[in-house]
């Protein structure tokens, strides 16, 4: 399949949008840019495309917030999610674009209600929780790259200080980012095309990350989360349509 100049130019813009997004809260950029990426280019180049762009970034942002990291937490996500992983890229390959269409808006709906309510979560003490959580993490991040959710809503539920939650998140995304990208290249997902979008991104997404570290200084988050919330249920119900 050719890669046309719109859509090289589209899918950038959006990578930019979403990378923006990471880089001030430290999650949502899958979130924001697969149901649009989706829309232009299919779930099926979106998410290695995707993969390709959670690596590269949370590789960066680790850097700036390696300090904070709490890594017991690190390890235990880690290991439900690479229960999880191989179960999501299945999903892929096995399963209708229809379906998989399906099942990204359901759950960026979910993921938008969730932080656009902002219930005040139940507390979790018991450490253990970290591995389904993770499970499901890993089953999200294979199949659609948004596997920050779960590992969202059990930092939430931990309790996490903004600073640990923030690095956390980042640390836990880079393992999987690894592996995930990995098992979609080995699963024949690196085509032409995805990596001729990808390669045309990097300028965004440099970009994108600067311009990040300066709007966090600057933006007032729950604002910000607010009318992210709002986009996230529009796109996820486009999709549904």
């Amino acid at each position: 399949m050719t890669t046309s100049i719109q859509d090289i130019v589209l899918v950038a813009l959006i990578l930019f949008g979403g990378t923006l997004i990471r880089s001030t809260f430290g999650f949502g950029d899958a979130l924001f840019a697969m149901p649009l990426m989706s829309l232009v280019i299919g779930v099926g180049s979106a998410t290695p495309v995707m993969g390709l762009v959670s690596l590269m970034v949370a590789v960066g942002a680790l850097v700036l917030s390696r300090r904070h990291l709490d890594m017991a937490a690190i390890k235990r996500l880690l290991v439900g999610s690479m229960v999880g992983i191989p179960v999501g890229v299945l999903l892929l390959k096995r399963v209708e674009e229809q379906l998989l269409r399906l099942g990204l808006g359901a759950s960026v709906i979910v993921f938008g209600l969730y932080m656009l309510s902002s219930p005040r979560m139940p507390e979790l003490r018991d450490r253990r929780w970290a591995f389904p959580f993770g499970f499901l993490s890993g089953c999200l991040g294979g199949a659609y790259n948004i596997g920050g959710p779960p590992i969202v809503l059990y930092g939430a539920m931990r309790r996490w200080p903004p600073a640990r939650f923030r690095a956390t998140l980042h640390g836990g995304f880079l393992p999987a980012s690894i592996v995930i990208a990995l098992i979609q290249g080995l699963g024949g997902l690196w085509t032409g095309r995805v990596l001729t979008l990808f390669a045309f991104s990097i300028p965004s997404l440099g970009l994108a990350m600067l311009l990040g570290e300066k709007l966090v200084r600057r933006t007032d988050p729950a604002r910000f989360e607010r009318y992210l919330s709002i986009v996230l249920v529009a796109l996820g119900i486009l999709l549904i349509l």
